[in-house]
């Protein structure tokens, strides 16, 4: 087999490169649209860095801002090392970038569209469905968020996706520190295989001081060859 020279290596380097920069830049927006007089009071950006059992650790950012009009921008970008590695990567290795549009909700309901990226070529992916966020009062009384999407159209022209997320706080408990939280994905067609593929995480926070927790995540990855299931422990901060 021909090893790829200077030229191709090169190439590929700045590839990477740019890409990691492009995702940076939208990191970096999902930052600055919180400062805008609209969205303050309005917004959240949260950083974490875990340890996962599968010997491999994520850096993660996640935001949300308003918008005007009633629209919303929702995202988060994945900095890990490669899964499965025979030797220990750097954990900027590779990287997975998400992004929500929301337009505003009429009994619940809104549009939304949605960007993914993965490091290496041909690894994005546009999705276009519907999201429902119910508000009730038992869900308040209960201190307990829901969030459902469904996207029946990809960019790829098969497949789809169905997510639930969750998230739940626990006042009565630790002086209100305990919270929990996740979500899964039911992927269809997707993968080699075209079938469908399920990626799921539950976490288990508790507040250390101020906007600092500690926390513990379960996780599965049917897109994994090996070792779908793992544990993560580490640290998350809140903006």
């Amino acid at each position: 087999m021909v090893e790829p020279t200077g030229f191709f290596c090169e190439n590929f380097s700045s590839i990477f490169a740019v890409e990691l920069l492009v995702k940076y830049l939208i990191l970096l927006l999902m930052f600055i649209l919180p400062l805008s007089s609209h969205a303050r009071g309005k917004t959240w950006v949260t950083t974490e860095y875990q340890f996962d059992s599968r010997d491999f650790n994520t850096l993660n950012f996640t935001g949300f801002s308003a918008l005007p009009k009633g629209f919303s921008v929702w995202g988060f970008v994945d900095f890990e090392a490669a899964k499965g590695a025979s030797e220990r990567e750097s954990d900027l290795a590779t990287n997975f970038l998400e992004i929500d549009l929301r337009t505003p909700r009429y009994k619940g309901l809104g549009v939304i569209l949605e960007v993914n990226s993965q490091s290496g070529s041909k690894n994005d992916l546009g999705r276009a469905g519907l999201y429902y966020l119910p508000k009730y009062d038992w869900l308040d009384r209960i201190n307990l968020f829901l969030f459902f999407k469904a996207f029946p159209i990809e960019t790829d022209g098969e497949g789809g996706q169905f997510s639930f997320a969750w998230d739940l706080k626990f006042p009565g408990l630790l002086q209100g520190r305990l919270s929990a939280g996740g979500f899964v994905d039911w992927n269809f067609k997707s993968g080699s295989s075209k079938t469908t593929h399920v990626v799921t995480d539950t976490q288990i926070r508790c507040r250390i001081a101020g906007n600092l927790a500690f926390l513990v995540e379960f996780r599965k990855n049917e897109f994994l060859a090996s070792k779908e299931s793992g544990t993560a422990v580490g640290l998350k901060y809140k903006f």
